[in-house]
């Protein structure tokens, strides 16, 4: 659960979402998403065996406000769960870490607070060292400057766009519960932007309703080209890598021993977002 801090912040909130229910329309709703960090205390020892506080660190937030449309005759609060995911995915992937979010959902006849992220947060978003190694304001302005990225992203860049589309993926390979999904999300993610670089796609541009026909050749190429730019360290395992994706998906080859998955897992998911942190540095001035 989220800690008490950020719960009464959330409930906070419930007279701003019962006052903006009222203006919307039947197919839209709307979120309130607070992106908020558990304060962290670090305790020590003393003689008569009681911890003494040596330090208590709590993190900046931000909130987000997002209005979502659901097409004719749907239901829009599956469409607001797409748009939570996404400003988490968003800001998660500027802090290379997973950030819980708390929320309210609403639409005309329903609110409800929602919360992501808080699941295992025992040792908080930071590790000791990264505490121990920097003062207070050093760690707000690191903070703030994730909100700041990821906020700055979900501005420029277009929902269902290509780059979209690839960091939605690569965020769900990393918040996957096991290594097969994260190995093969991390690919899937690499594969959209070399599509999209093949069909000669901008970065922003809607990702293609119609599937457009591609030479494998070519998306490999592409892929290569990417790795070379932005993360040339992996440039010559993408073919190793394919041969995993296709060993993981075929569903009566041999198991793929665990070790073999958790190292790919790891590697595709550190060369996607290198590739994607270039791309973004690019794309989004």
């Amino acid at each position: 659960m989220p800690d008490p801090d950020t719960l009464g912040a959330v409930q906070g909130l419930l007279q701003e979402v019962l006052v903006a229910k009222d203006g919307l329309g039947p197919n839209q709703a709307s979120l309130l998403i607070l992106v908020s960090i558990p304060p962290v205390e670090l305790f020590e020892g003393s003689e008569t065996g009681d911890p003494r506080l040596l330090r208590r660190m709590e993190f900046p937030r931000r909130l987000f406000r997002r209005t979502v449309e659901a097409a004719p005759n749907q239901h829009p609060i599956p469409a607001a769960s797409e748009e939570l995911d996404r400003v988490r995915y968003y800001v998660s992937f500027a802090a290379d870490r997973g950030m819980p979010v708390g929320a309210f959902v609403f639409s005309r006849t329903f609110h409800s607070p929602v919360y992501r992220g808080y699941e295992d947060r025992s040792f908080g978003i930071l590790n000791p060292l990264e505490l121990l190694d920097s003062s207070d304001t050093e760690i707000k302005d690191m903070v703030l400057g994730w909100l700041d990225s990821g906020e700055k992203w979900l501005s420029i860049i277009p929902p269902r766009s290509v780059l979209d589309a690839a960091l939605m993926t690569r965020m769900r390979a990393f918040f996957a519960s096991n290594r097969r999904d994260g190995c093969l999300g991390s690919w899937a993610s690499l594969e959209t932007l070399a599509e999209a670089s093949v069909a000669g796609l901008d970065w922003l541009a809607p990702v293609p309703q119609a599937s457009v026909p591609l030479r494998s050749n070519e998306v490999g190429r592409a892929m290569r080209g990417l790795l070379a730019r932005w993360s040339p360290e992996s440039e010559n395992t993408v073919e190793v890598w394919r041969k995993l994706r296709n060993r993981l998906i075929h569903p009566f080859g041999e198991p793929v021993e665990e070790q073999v998955i958790w190292d790919a897992c790891r590697e595709l998911l550190s060369a996607s977002g290198r590739v994607l942190r270039g791309i973004l540095r690019q794309a989004v001035v």
